[in-house]
């Protein structure tokens, strides 16, 4: 759903630019929601920007002011802090593993010099250890990363997908996750971030208590339940239906059931979770049954959630 809706905002820029910008059609990259586009000018650059923002308003989204930048040429193509990072030497993989993996961090976090970097900075330094030592890790060496991984989360939690994948990675390579560490985390970042409604650190930080089997604690869980994002409360009824949310029994989610049950709900922002919770069972869902298009995704056992496939593409090497 996320690409087709930026498809169409992709050639909404591209029918504009085509049509009003003196210099027509300029060269872009666009990789899932990170957008290159590259102008003559700098008046060209906001105009650009202009008209996707217009662009992304009428499917109800906003740019983020901090990921937004107009850089002028020329400019390196690397950031400064990427060579050391890829060059690192962690020595001997059997021997001082952990403490040169901490080593490797602290270095990252002093190139975090401000919030874009340090989100940039922290998400290539785990990648570099996902690619290259993960797989290989043994049993103390990967509680050893997870424990990283955790203080790196809780101090930007932009890096959670990044931290997912390693974690996953080391899971894939026969090595046991060590939960209590994990669970203290995802705490942590729900009950800070639930108040404010961050949906992307809440629905990352499910997924991860859901690849693990972590235990959520009733009262944080409950505190989720007062969100209203659609991929948030599928992750969480998930959770609860397999029993991993403390007392669960106790957890009330009637109001995102509800919301689910709503006869307008498949006409709103809320029709994902009017699907799956009746793709699911954990609601009747009457009316999704009896809308056809819905009714016959239904019938095809199609889910846009599935527990068993929480997992993350592999992402391209770093160089």
């Amino acid at each position: 759903v996320a690409e087709l809706i930026l498809c169409s905002i992709d050639r909404e820029l591209l029918k504009a630019t085509a049509s009003t910008m003196k210099g027509g059609i300029f060269p872009a990259t666009r990789m899932i929601d990170d957008l290159e586009i590259f102008t003559s000018s700098r008046s060209q650059a906001l105009d650009c920007l202009s008209i996707y923002e217009k662009a992304a308003s009428n499917w109800g989204l906003r740019l983020n002011p901090a990921k937004v930048k107009i850089d002028e040429m020329p400019t390196s193509l690397d950031a400064t802090w990427t060579t050391p990072l890829s060059q690192f030497n962690f020595g001997d993989h059997r021997r001082g593993l952990p403490r040169k993996l901490r080593q490797f961090i602290d270095i990252a976090f002093g190139f975090a010099g401000n919030e874009t970097d340090r989100r940039a900075v922290l998400s290539y330094a785990i990648k570099v250890v996902t690619q290259s030592l993960v797989s290989d890790m043994d049993k103390l060496q990967f509680e050893a990363w997870v424990d990283i991984l955790c203080a790196a989360m809780a101090a930007e939690p932009s890096s959670l997908k990044f931290a997912f994948e390693s974690i996953v990675k080391g899971q894939e390579s026969g090595n046991n996750v060590p939960t209590e560490i994990i669970a203290e985390t995802i705490d942590k970042l729900l009950v800070e971030n639930s108040p404010f409604n961050r949906s992307h650190e809440i629905a990352w930080s499910l997924a991860l208590a859901t690849r693990t089997n972590v235990h959520l604690d009733l009262a944080t869980a409950s505190k989720v339940a007062e969100m209203e994002d659609n991929v948030s409360n599928i992750l969480l009824a998930n959770l609860k239906h397999s029993g991993l949310v403390s007392r669960g029994r106790w957890l009330d989610l009637t109001g995102i059931f509800d919301r689910a049950s709503n006869r307008e709900a498949l006409r709103s922002p809320d029709w994902l979770l009017a699907y799956e919770c009746a793709a699911h069972g954990w609601t009747n869902g009457w009316h999704v049954r009896r809308t056809p298009i819905f009714k016959e995704m239904l019938h095809s056992h199609v889910k846009f959630f599935e527990p068993a496939l929480i997992t993350l593409p592999r992402i391209a090497p770093v160089i």
